[in-house]
């Protein structure tokens, strides 16, 4: 990839983008990782609302990070949604339920 201009984050940016390649790229698993653990940290008990909102913050940043660097477009974001709500409820409503009813 060619930039125009060449300085210090273009050559960082071309770093991520030479061992990051698009492939795979619809649902963004970057997004759909991130929104996942953010997901289990709000529901743990032990930890500050403090820490769970920096993050969901942290996690929200990644999301964004991935449009910006152009690894992913918004429609792959927005497809990584389902996907986590799909897994939250797998995990939390059938696989959870299940283990605490044994």
């Amino acid at each position: 990839v060619e930039f125009e201009r060449q300085n210090i984050l273009t050559y960082f940016i071309g770093i991520i983008y030479s061992f990051d390649t698009n492939t795979g790229v619809c649902p963004s698993l970057h997004c759909a990782y991130s929104i996942a653990i953010a997901s289990v940290f709000a529901r743990t008990k032990y930890i500050s609302k403090t820490t769970k909102i920096a993050i969901a913050a942290f996690a929200f940043i990644i999301c964004l990070s991935t449009m910006f660097i152009k690894q992913h477009s918004a429609l792959d974001f927005l497809a990584a949604i389902p996907l986590c709500v799909l897994a939250e409820f797998l995990v939390y409503k059938v696989f959870y339920k299940k283990k605490n009813e044994a």
